[in-house]
């Protein structure tokens, strides 16, 4: 069977020091989870669901994953930044938030996953994972060819999170807080890029190459 299934979730940092460029992320957020309806309506012939994951040192689901809509401006009001930095537990819980939802989907190879992290700190609240607990479940899920994850640091140095869970140079981004814009316009054009390859069988694991 074909997979014509694509889930993207996004994991958003909303800890205290990310209200230095939150009007410009939520924007960009809200550009993402339009460019996926649109990804819909352009592309009638795949499926497309999404997700949000916010965390500070609580980790939330504002939109369950669930098929992308014109509903899903309702999951941005109201989300403030606060707190600390729960990374680790951050992308543990959305790994387990999608198998949990579309566990059967992916084993029949019928779907597969983009994963997007932006931060702007170092992780400093987790309880319930380790950086080794997701470098092993990042090689388990990337080793199946269906799972892309992106990960993103803004006026933050990501290199050493990112070599800790064996992220290629391709899957990685430093980027300035004062060109959030830019940041995800940069996601949506390589997210069209990845959809434009699943449908002539190519399922990208490099999100940025």
């Amino acid at each position: 069977m074909q997979n014509r299934k694509t889930i993207y979730q996004f994991v958003l940092d909303r800890s205290g020091s990310m209200g230095d460029c939150w009007p410009a992320t939520i924007q960009g957020l809200r550009s993402q989870f339009s460019n996926i309806r649109n990804l819909k309506i352009e592309n009638p012939d795949q499926e497309f669901y999404s997700a949000l994951c916010i965390f500070d040192n609580v980790i939330e689901f504002p939109k369950p994953l669930s098929p992308a809509g014109p509903s899903d401006e309702q999951y941005f009001a109201g989300i403030l930044p606060r707190s600390n930095t729960a990374l680790f537990d951050a992308i543990g819980d959305s790994i387990r938030h999608i198998e949990m939802h579309a566990g059967e989907l992916l084993e029949r190879k019928e779907a597969s996953v983009v994963m997007v992290i932006l931060t702007d700190g170092q992780e400093n609240a987790s309880s319930r994972y380790s950086s080794d607990m997701i470098r092993r479940e990042m090689d388990r899920l990337r080793a199946t060819d269906l799972w892309s994850f992106a990960f993103i640091g803004a006026d933050f140095d990501i290199t050493t999170t990112a070599n800790n869970f064996n992220m290629s140079a391709n899957s990685r981004m430093n980027v300035s807080k004062d060109n959030m814009h830019e940041t995800f316009n940069l996601i949506d054009e390589k997210m069209n890029e990845y959809v434009a390859l699943k449908k002539v069988g190519s399922i990208k694991k490099d999100f940025f190459q």
